[in-house]
């Protein structure tokens, strides 16, 4: 099954804004997978910072690099549909600008889908903070609760890895990509209409991939947090690993958010996601690209 670049197996596909601090090692740790027959898309959606320079320097280094530059930001959802059109393998591989990709993640993948015979594969993860230290792991439910929790605005929520799956290229297509209606939340959106259409799903319970919170994120601007650790307590929360969730609380400083976050620890997730129940989702109306951490 390996080819060389210019057949390859696997297209990679990631889209790029202002990640000039990770996107080497982001890039790098794609160029160190073990199964080396895939070509690398990208495009740099406008960025600001060094992105595009960072990724000129990588594309002259390695032919398997093809970029895009946008002249105005288009946003994740039609980048990545963008990229599935000019794909050339036969499977896509997703990718962020700030997370890392463990050296076996593509062998372990295609070997599952192949077993397996599955339409799409993710990966576990770890959470990792700005210098790749890990946080908390990720709390991942079995692939039968995964699929069931599948639903269009779930409570539940989504519990695919988005930037650590794999799946087939012309299935997508056939759905006709990523709904561009959604900034957000587009991932789940999809694996909702490929679970309804029948197509199979495998889960790898290991994690290969180390899943970046930064400190500047959009999502820790959404919920209001001003400390990182207030962020890392929630993602601690919200992934069930309660003792180290723990750690972060005693040192917030915020009275307020360290009883919200007191409250919750002591509350438990099953009660917080009971309650989240009453509140409808609307992924389509969120600005922005926000990392899910469930």
């Amino acid at each position: 099954m390996i080819q060389s670049h210019y057949n390859p197996v696997i297209t990679v596909i990631m889209s790029v804004y202002n990640n000039d601090g990770y996107l080497p090692e982001a890039v790098e740790s794609i160029l160190a997978q073990t199964y080396k027959a895939f070509e690398f898309l990208i495009i740099d959606d406008a960025s600001t910072d060094e992105s595009p320079a960072i990724l000129k320097f990588f594309a002259r280094k390695d032919p398997r690099i093809i970029c895009f530059f946008n002249h105005e930001n288009r946003g994740l959802t039609k980048n990545l549909n963008s990229l599935l059109k000019q794909a050339k393998g036969e499977l896509i591989a997703r990718m962020d600008g700030d997370d890392i990709s463990c050296p076996t993640r593509f062998a372990e993948e295609v070997q599952v889908m192949m077993n397996q015979g599955a339409d799409l594969v993710w990966t576990n993860a770890i959470f990792v903070d700005d210098a790749a230290h890990e946080i908390c792991e990720r709390y991942q439910p079995s692939l039968e609760d995964t699929l069931a929790r599948l639903t269009d605005n779930s409570r539940w929520g989504n519990y695919i890895v988005h930037p650590s799956v794999m799946f087939k290229r012309q299935i997508v297509l056939t759905l006709g990509g990523y709904d561009e209606a959604y900034q957000s939340g587009q991932d789940g959106e999809l694996w909702s209409r490929m679970k309804e259409r029948g197509y199979r799903f495998a889960l790898i319970e290991k994690p290969l991939l180390k899943y970046r919170i930064a400190s500047n994120s959009i999502t820790m601007q959404r919920l209001g947090y001003n400390d990182i650790n207030e962020m890392y307590a929630y993602v601690c929360l919200a992934n069930r690993q309660r003792a180290k969730g723990w750690q972060y609380i005693r040192i917030i400083k915020n009275p307020i958010q360290k009883l919200y976050l007191l409250m919750r620890w002591l509350a438990g997730e099953d009660v917080v996601y009971f309650l989240k129940g009453f509140r409808a989702a609307n992924y389509n109306k969120i600005q922005g690209s926000v990392k899910s951490f469930v």
